[in-house]
Parts: C-alpha cells; sequence; structure tokens
C-alpha cells in the first residue's frame, strides 16, 4: 500500500543553534515515554564516552520520565555532555537540526513519527531504529543508518560509524530528496 506521510511545514529560514563545534552533536526530539527508547540512546552514548569519541547529546521534549531521565544522566556522568532541554518549538527544531550533525530516533514502537519527516525537510540525517516505516524510509532513500530497537551496541556503533563519515554521503542524498 502507498504510505500517508506525517509532515508539517517548518520555519526553514530561521538560523542554526549556537552551539560547539568541538565535539560531534547528537539531537534527540521526542516525547520523554520509554517507547521513544532515550533510555537506549543514553545508555549507548556513555560507551561511545567510555571508548574515548567526544561527542555531545541535545535532548528536546517532555513527559512522564522527564525526572526518571534527568537522574539517570547524572547517574551515567553525562551532565557536562547533555543539553537536556524542554518541549522543542517548530524554531527550536530546526535551530537544532542545523546546528547538529545527526537526528537519532532510537524508538522501541513508532509508526512514521513526524520528527523523521521534519529531519528530511531540513536535510540533518538520521541514526533510526527498524520499527514502523522508519528503517525502510531511511535504508530507502539512503539518508541515515538503521538499527535494531533496544541494540544499545548497535546504536553505539552506528553512532561511532556516522562520527567518522561524518554522514555527508546522507547530506547529499537529503538534497535530492
Amino acid at each position: 500500500g502507498d504510505i500517508l506521510y506525517a509532515i508539517r511545514s517548518l520555519p526553514l529560514d530561521i538560523p542554526k543553534a549556537t552551539i560547539s563545534n568541538r565535539y560531534f552533536n547528537f539531537l534527540f526530539i521526542g516525547r520523554y515515554e520509554r517507547v521513544k527508547g532515550l533510555d537506549v540512546l543514553l545508555r549507548a552514548f556513555r560507551i561511545l564516552w567510555d571508548e574515548g569519541k567526544e561527542a555531545h547529546l541535545h535532548i528536546f521534549g517532555g513527559g512522564e520520565l522527564e525526572n526518571y531521565y534527568r537522574k539517570m544522566i547524572d547517574e551515567l556522568n553525562l551532565s557536562e555532555r547533555v543539553h537536556f532541554g524542554g518541549y522543542a518549538s517548530p524554531e527550536t527544531t530546526v535551530s537544532f537540526m542545523k546546528a547538529c550533525s545527526c537526528l537519532v530516533i532510537p524508538s522501541r514502537q513508532e509508526s512514521q513519527p513526524v520528527i523523521l519527516m521534519d529531519a528530511i525537510q531540513v536535510k540533518i540525517p538520521v541514526i533510526v531504529t527498524k520499527v514502523g516505516d522508519m528503517g525502510e524510509i531511511v535504508e530507502g532513500h539512503h539518508i541515515g543508518l538503521v538499527v535494531e530497537a533496544e541494540d544499545v551496541g548497535g546504536l553505539k556503533k552506528a553512532m561511532v560509524d556516522f562520527m567518522e563519515d561524518k554522514g555527508l554521503n546522507y547530506r547529499t542524498n537529503l538534497e535530492k530528496l
């Protein structure tokens, strides 16, 4: 069957956020709920740092597990490397997508998130889990990497792979798309 894409119009003329380019910048935007897999991303990010890979993670969202994730960031000793933000307006979404190198969607369950369509509009490469339509869209258009849901090691590896090749091929494909 046909895929009906969930797309919203974003203010694409927003300038990019001012963040340090000293580190590779990953981005997560989503609800602070178990289904969105932020805990998997935080564990993968901790391993990334343990292996000496320097990156920052920018997180935006809101939800019932906000305090749980704040505590997890402290327990994993990631406070200096993780920027924990609240709800992202369309303007914030665009500015951080323009400033970061990769959007990570580590969902355990998903159909086709609006944030993936936002990423395509803003032309930021992605790492997604193979749930719902995400894997098919990302692999089919070669706009990022796909990993199994809840695979901390696989997600960490995809993040390292991304850091090493800078996602340049994916950006070319995003331009075409």
